[in-house]
């Protein structure tokens, strides 16, 4: 007989930080129910369902180590705790279990993903397929309490949640896995795996604090690998979780080494119902027929500069057009530069979208903080009548202006403390505001929420899913999502892309109503967050750059990118200047503009590291290909030239063509 054994120093650290024991500060987390979207079941191979995880980048803010709850210390009648349960669940020949102090005698268990056999349950331990950090980041920041503790207590021993049959093509290669006969007995979506004490221990030590969901196969011998890659996958896919680029291709090595041991194995996989996840690595855009709208520009006329370049929308903020500017007392209005914005606007043939506020200083309760260039005061919050204030300064401008502008975003950046220090509710409540506004006075102008800046994790964390739920509260009254995917100081159009997937992730997990996304202001090379200092690019990153984020803005489902920003002369705060002189960006903008519009999206794939989208105009296909760095993939066979966005065009030379940072058309 067994009692309950005293665990390795290194499993009980990595159960601890597991969740089984807790402490920690208090910081946000979904206390009212995640958007669930209903249980599903999905079937595939393993390689078929590594595929379908979506690609996202890790959300780490916000964890800690009492996040999922205990497991909880209610013994059964036998004096077994839920683990031991679980254990004898999980036994392929039922032992003896002998209470009040849950001895264990005889049974048989299937361990090491079952690759052994083991005859003693004091020889097992149930170790976490994924760490706790790695779940949290990977989208159980998004679920509520009861989700997270559904599953830290879900063991694996229900093994209907994931079956697997061999489906043999009919001259396919026969299976290599000399444990075949086991394979079925597995927990593969199970949140743990049964192991013996030595991989055990080699998880635990290398696991305990880890955010990578594939960290258990740097842990594990090759020889366990391809298996334990298959239950990261399945477990992935039975609780929605997403991966990174860099952990789907850690997976993916080994799921080839599963594939070839099991190149028959399909499994059905039940999921659970918590939020379903976007991806980086897709779109629901197919069909979407390109509109000029997709180009947007800042480009105040205060400035005194007609760009030169084609754009459908020109976004008023800064330059004049501030509440501050436009009510400069409480009663008191200066119309004058908003009514020349909008003429010009006009007279040019442009949309207008106007960004309400910041508080001027007589309705801040704030009046003599610094002026970080929007004036004192202009973060708020707002004295004690000041939402009073806003309602009527938000009124005056729709009564004065009507359908004459297009639409308005409730705020700038509203997760950033520069731009506001009252409350995310607050916040939904002005928003609202805007909604009534323009409804009561009959005006067709949309109102877009507040917008929230991407690369600042942990602002974007603490305000986004409050404003979210309080705009759920309030019915959802808006018209469309707004949102300031800048990079880091250092960051590319990828990182754009992943910055893009996880605020639609933020609405996923909401449940927010599919509307339209505004990425309504873009530059690279800002400095920030941190240290991390200002960085211009050079002519080709600027061309390349610039292209690919109208293009990316296509695939990702945006329906509106708008620059920032065009200036008379150099801008130093951004990386890549839309001047009357930067040829190369101009250049590149209005090559991509006559790419793009009036073409119709199909798909795109990502080969070899790199992007290519097939577009479809007049019934002709064509498509737009680039990469990170230089690669060599294959070109689409009813290609017979390239053009690069200086409009030269060149035969191909093969069926292979060479991509890097600048996209070309292939045709």
């Amino acid at each position: 007989m067994v009692k309950a054994r005293v665990m390795p120093r290194q499993v009980q650290q990595f159960l601890f930080f597991a969740g089984v024991l807790t402490f920690g500060a208090a910081v946000w987390m979904p206390t009212s129910s995640a958007w669930a979207a209903p249980a599903a079941t999905v079937q595939g191979s393993a390689r078929a369902l590594l595929n379908a995880i979506p690609v996202l980048p890790k959300m780490e803010q916000g964890f800690r180590t009492d996040a999922f709850g205990d497991v909880g210390a209610a013994k059964d009648a036998r004096g077994c705790s839920p683990r031991q349960q679980a254990v004898i669940a999980l036994a392929v020949q039922a032992p003896r279990v002998v209470g009040p102090a849950c001895a264990i005698s005889g049974g048989r268990w299937l361990a090491n993903f079952g690759t052994a056999e083991v005859a003693n349950a004091g020889q097992l331990t149930l170790v976490p397929v994924m760490s706790l950090p790695a779940v949290w980041a990977s989208g159980g920041y998004g679920w509520n309490a009861s989700e997270r503790s559904r599953y830290l207590q879900d063991f694996g021993a229900d093994l209907s949640v994931a079956t697997v049959a061999d489906v043999p093509s009919a001259d396919g290669p026969q299976s290599a896995d000399p444990s075949a006969a086991t394979f079925e007995a597995v927990s593969w979506a199970a949140n743990y795996a049964l192991l013996t004490e030595v991989p055990a221990v080699r998880v635990a030590k290398a696991c305990r604090t880890s955010a990578d969901s594939s960290c258990m196969l740097q842990a594990l011998p090759e020889a366990l690998k391809p298996r334990a890659a298959a239950a990261i996958v399945l477990s992935s896919i039975r609780n929605r979780l997403a991966m990174t680029r860099t952990e789907k291709v850690a997976v993916e090595r080994w799921i080839d080494h599963f594939v070839a041991l099991r190149p028959d194995a399909i499994f059905t996989v039940q999921t659970t119902d918590v939020p379903a996840l976007p991806t980086t690595d897709g779109s629901d855009a197919t069909g979407r027929v390109v509109g000029a709208n997709l180009f947007g520009l800042l480009a105040p006329p205060a400035w005194n500069s007609t760009p030169n370049v084609p754009y459908a929308t020109l976004r008023l903020w800064d330059s004049g057009v501030l509440w501050k500017d436009i009510q400069p007392s409480r009663d008191k209005f200066n119309w004058s530069p908003l009514d020349q914005a909008v003429r010009t606007a006009e007279s040019q043939g442009k949309k207008v979208l106007l960004v309400l506020g910041p508080v001027p200083a007589w309705a801040s309760a704030n009046p003599s903080a610094p002026d970080e260039s929007w004036g004192k005061g202009a973060a708020g919050p707002f004295v004690a009548d000041g939402l009073a204030d806003f309602e009527r300064y938000v009124t005056a401008v729709v009564k004065r202006y009507g359908n004459r502008i297009w639409a308005y975003e409730t705020w700038n950046e509203a997760n950033l403390q520069t731009f506001w220090k009252g409350t995310p509710a607050e916040m939904a409540v002005m928003t609202k505001v805007v909604y009534d506004v323009i409804k009561a006075n009959s005006a067709s102008s949309l109102t877009l929420t507040a917008s929230a800046t991407t690369r600042t994790e942990g602002s974007i964390y603490r305000f986004f899913p409050t404003y979210l739920r309080e705009l759920a509260k309030r019915g959802w009254p808006v018209d469309g999502y707004a949102v300031h995917a800048y990079p880091d100081a250092d960051g590319t159009p990828s990182d754009v892309a992943d910055f893009v997937a996880q605020y639609k992730a933020y609405l996923a997990i909401a449940g927010a109503p599919t509307k339209p996304i505004y990425n309504t202001e873009l530059n690279y090379g800002l400095a920030g967050p941190g240290p991390k200092p200002h960085q211009d690019m050079n002519a080709d990153e600027s061309a390349g750059w610039l292209s690919r984020t109208f293009i990316d803005a296509v695939r990702l489902g945006i329906e509106e990118t708008h620059w920032f920003a065009w200036t008379p002369q150099y801008y130093g705060q951004y990386g890549i200047q839309l001047t009357p002189t930067s040829t190369a960006s101009g250049q590149a903008w209005r090559t991509t503009h006559a790419w793009l519009v009036g073409a119709t999206f199909k798909s795109c794939q990502e080969p070899e590291g790199a992007v290519i989208c097939e577009f479809q105009r007049d019934g002709k296909p064509f498509w737009l290909a680039y990469a990170d760095s230089l690669e060599l993939i294959e070109a689409p066979a009813a290609a017979r030239q390239y053009c690069t966005l200086k409009g030269q065009c060149n035969a191909l030379d093969g069926s292979m063509v060479i991509v890097d940072l600048q996209p070309i058309r292939l045709e």
